[in-house]
């Protein structure tokens, strides 16, 4: 804790600039430490690298912020200015990569579902449960069908949804969630 001429008047820093690697520690444990001790501390994780294992490890530890050390200093300042009036600031290229999986993972779940509408209650019923990588017996089981005519749905679905395989079909399922949704 930093102090003034007094001990009486103990003084926070409002934002810590956390260095994520430094020779014998760890940013990203000191962050977490700090945090620990004083909850309402500000802090912003800053290095040269910008590898995602980085970001999310300083976001998880409770960093308002991950910047660059390549940063303008002028930019530097107003996202620390930011930062300490309780927002969160991110390097951009940092920032686009964290997003772009989940957008992707959106995306990929709208076409899955989109080539579904087609099915019947029953097909995405099959489907679903051979998305949690069932065998024709055990959905056959679920659904009280015979093996049989799972083999005819499963034969049905990959026509439909122009899966070369059983995997292809089981990826789809997994890509659209459960009919419930």
């Amino acid at each position: 804790m930093l102090r003034t001429g007094s001990d009486e008047f103990p003084r926070r820093p409002q934002v810590v600039l956390m260095d994520l690697r430094m020779p014998m520690a760890d940013g990203i444990v000191g962050t977490a430490s700090i945090l620990a001790l004083d909850p309402a501390a500000v802090v912003v994780a800053l290095t040269t690298f910008d590898v995602d294992d980085y970001v999310l490890g300083a976001m998880q530890a409770g960093a308002r912020g991950f910047l660059l050390k390549s940063t303008a200093p002028r930019d530097l300042i107003a996202m620390v200015g930011l930062a300490a009036r309780g927002h969160v600031v991110m390097d951009a290229g940092a920032s686009a990569r964290l997003v772009a999986p989940t957008r992707a993972a959106r995306e990929q779940e709208r076409d899955a579902r989109e080539r579904l509408t087609s099915l019947t209650g029953r097909e995405r019923a099959v489907l679903d449960l051979l998305a949690l990588g069932l065998s024709n017996a055990d959905i056959g089981t679920r659904l009280l069908v015979s093996e049989a005519t799972v083999k005819g749905y499963v034969s049905s679905l990959l026509q439909k949804l122009f899966c070369s395989n059983r995997t292809q079909l089981g990826l789809l399922g997994r890509a659209a969630g459960p009919a419930s949704r």
